[in-house]
């Protein structure tokens, strides 16, 4: 069940674009996830996790928006049973079939929205969306009351997303920056995804395209927050991390801004 059609396009999206990105992985990060979780976690993460939830042993845990899944192997590697939930069946094949190879058998794929989880209520443990999730999702009371639902209570949902700063910059050739649209618009921005370079070009909304389509979202750090409290999240600790090339500040403006949005609530 998908909750509308921008979520279903940017599922035929994925589909598409999963190859390539698994292709991507030259580093093979994912073999290791499961032995060190600082591939997959922010050093805050990490800290979140082990001053909020604690250890993980035998606990139920589940990845939403799992994507390349280095934070299921991670959170596997941790001892937690873990549901990884994504919308793309091809990213979670790829997953299962990387998780076969590393022997890991304490993780269930579960293909599905975030935003309407088949998933039974009161039964996780800890919940987190590491990386880039909400900029795929239209709506994020649903996404995040579809967390607050499955969780027991005085249970954790942590998200880590790329700073909203970020999103609507973009450093051009020359390293300077420029605005691709400003802060207060939420979208959705409408982009034909390239196989070529993977990369996303904007398109008008009225525009035919024949392509693959991707629709993107744009959310404030006042967005974040409201929406954890509008579902019945108690807002714990909010971060926002450095880049990992702060020290170029200068020559390239971008790493002058916060990289990610770190953020742990409780469920009353």
């Amino acid at each position: 069940m998908y909750l509308n059609n921008f979520h279903e396009n940017n599922r035929m999206k994925w589909n598409i674009a999963a190859e390539r990105w698994n292709s991507r992985d030259i580093s093979g990060g994912w073999k290791n996830c499961h032995r060190d979780p600082t591939i997959a976690f922010h050093e805050c993460e990490l800290e979140f996790i082990s001053s909020f939830v604690g250890d993980l042993t035998g606990k139920r845990v589940c990845v939403l928006g799992s994507g390349d899944n280095y934070t299921t192997f991670a959170l596997a590697g941790m001892g937690a049973e873990v549901t990884s939930v994504d919308i793309s069946e091809k990213q979670l094949e790829i997953a299962a079939n990387r998780a076969k190879e590393l022997d890991l058998k304490n993780i269930t794929f579960v293909r599905a929205d975030v935003s309407a989880l088949p998933l039974e209520s009161e039964s996780y443990d800890f919940a987190c969306s590491s990386g880039v999730v909400a900029i795929w999702i239209s709506n994020l009371d649903k996404y995040y009351g579809e967390a607050n639902r499955i969780l027991k209570q005085g249970s954790y949902f942590m998200i880590s997303e790329t700073h909203p700063i970020r999103r609507i910059l973009k450093q051009e050739q020359n390293d300077r920056l420029s605005v691709e649209y400003h802060y207060f618009n939420n979208g959705p921005h409408k982009y034909e995804y390239s196989l070529t370079d993977g990369k996303g070009i904007g398109v008008a909304d009225e525009a035919v395209v024949q392509g693959n389509i991707q629709y993107e979202f744009t959310w404030r750090i006042s967005d974040y927050v409201n929406s954890m409290i509008n579902v019945g999240f108690q807002v714990q600790s909010l971060q926002e991390t450095k880049s990992d090339h702060i020290d170029q500040w200068k020559e390239k403006g971008m790493e002058a801004l916060p990289q990610a949005l770190v953020l742990i609530s409780k469920k009353l």
